[in-house]
């Protein structure tokens, strides 16, 4: 229903039209788009999250179809045969008057039976194996789960990196102004006499580089919003438009940190999954000691049987059968070695998977930081560029500077920028990465 609303809302966005958008900027949809709703609407759409959803029913049919053994079986048999057999009789037997008969046959034979079978008692086998495939089931629920989250971390840090891509665009788009703006400003003092042409020349080289700029600032917009609607299962052409954040940046706690971090072994996925593995190998150990014991199993049949149909001769039995295995060529001993190397192998992984986790909770704690902190210098960084531009301008309109200095502080400022918009959106960036470590993410 969430992805129903989504795609109302883009084509609602496609039938309005963006009027108010940049010379230099594509056309999008006029509804914007929150990263929770780009993430329901991937979690409705992807034929990543619907294989894994497949693949969770498909184990629990397997998980199903482990209880079989604990029902009696069940079978009806028909048959019609005509056949002949050749007999040997003991030597010196003789029938009055008649030679000794070599063949039987041939003659009809028609049959039906019912027939049951039940297991008694085999040594726990079936209750392991049973247990074993409900582990995989499980292990396939939290697979599906790990699925589910990394296709959120795809689309939300696709989610961001058309969102900077957007905001090194605003900052190409501010950073042409500006050089228009200087050009301007040598072009009027070269008709005053003030400057030579060579001032106006090389305006005209950072106009057009800015301008190219600009260009491939486009088209990474355009690359970008491809790949999100990629990830959100829809064809790279849709057009998307982003809402703008409404969270300030907040420094990181040394508190959330140790809170991810035990959250983390309780909520991912690929914990639950790595405990699962255990299980299901524990169980085929016991499946496995279950081949040594004895079996003992009812069979019950009733039938008839004649040489025309309908038949006429009743059959039936009823019986019970221990069957205790004497020698299977070691291949029991072997199967239960393997069984156990199984099983500390999947503890292993399982203690890896951990260790593993915790470090990815701690990386994308460092990121989180490190993003933070660079927020911080690059909105220094501006305040201090900015003040040079101004300066290098207000001295080259009153001759006491060079084009070269004013085009240098310009530069410098759009590099500042750039550099302060790709923070902050990396800073969210990092934000979802940590959440994500911590199995947070929705």
């Amino acid at each position: 229903m969430r992805a129903w609303m989504i795609g109302l809302m883009l084509m609602a966005g496609l039938a309005l039209g963006a009027q108010t958008v940049s010379e230099h900027a594509p056309s999008t949809p006029a509804a914007p788009l929150t990263l929770e709703q780009c993430i329901a609407a991937a979690q409705g759409e992807s034929p990543i999250e619907a294989s894994a959803a497949l693949s969770l029913e498909s184990a629990s049919h397997t998980a199903e179809a482990a209880k079989a053994p604990y029902y009696p079986s069940l079978a009806l048999s028909l048959g019609a045969s005509r056949w002949q057999r050749r007999i040997f009789l003991p030597n010196g037997l003789s029938f009055p008057g008649k030679p000794v008969p070599t063949l039987v046959g041939p003659t009809d034979d028609y049959t039906f039976a019912l027939s049951a079978a039940y297991t008694l008692f085999d040594g726990g086998e079936r209750k392991a194996q049973l247990g074993a495939a409900r582990a995989r089931q499980k292990m396939s629920g939290a697979e599906a789960a790990r699925v589910r989250q990394d296709l959120s971390l795809t689309v939300a840090q696709a989610y961001f990196a058309l969102a900077s891509a957007q905001a090194r665009r605003d900052v190409a788009a501010q950073s042409l102004k500006r050089s228009e703006d200087h050009l301007a400003l040598a072009q009027a003092r070269k008709e005053a006499g003030a400057v030579p042409l060579v001032d106006v020349k090389r305006a005209e080289a950072d106009a057009a580089d800015a301008r190219l700029t600009l260009v491939r600032a486009d088209d990474a917009v355009r690359v970008s919003r491809g790949r999100l609607a990629t990830a959100m299962g829809l064809n790279a052409s849709t057009p998307l438009n982003l809402a703008p954040p409404v969270d300030p940046p907040k420094a990181p706690e040394e508190s959330e940190l140790a809170r991810a971090q035990a959250t983390a072994l309780q909520n991912r996925p690929a914990i639950h999954a790595a405990e699962q593995g255990v299980e299901a190998a524990r169980r085929g150990v016991d499946a496995t000691r279950g081949a040594f014991s004895p079996k003992v199993s009812a069979a019950a049949s009733y039938g008839r049987e004649d040489a025309s149909w309908y038949p006429q001769d009743k059959t039936w039995l009823v019986g019970v059968t221990v069957s205790v295995p004497l020698f299977t060529g070691f291949s029991r001993v072997q199967n239960l070695a393997k069984a156990k190397v199984d099983l500390s192998k999947a503890e292993t992984d399982a203690r890896q998977t951990a260790l593993a986790v915790q470090e990815q909770v701690w990386d994308a704690f460092s990121g989180l930081q490190a993003s933070y902190e660079a927020i911080q210098t690059a909105e220094a960084l501006v305040a201090s560029a900015r003040e040079s531009e101004r300066l290098a301008r207000d001295r080259y309109e009153v001759g006491a500077g060079t084009i070269t200095d004013l085009l240098d502080a310009e530069t410098a400022l759009a590099k500042a920028e750039t550099s302060q918009v790709t923070a902050q959106w990396e800073y969210r960036a990092a934000r979802v990465q940590f959440r994500w470590s911590s199995g947070d993410l929705p």
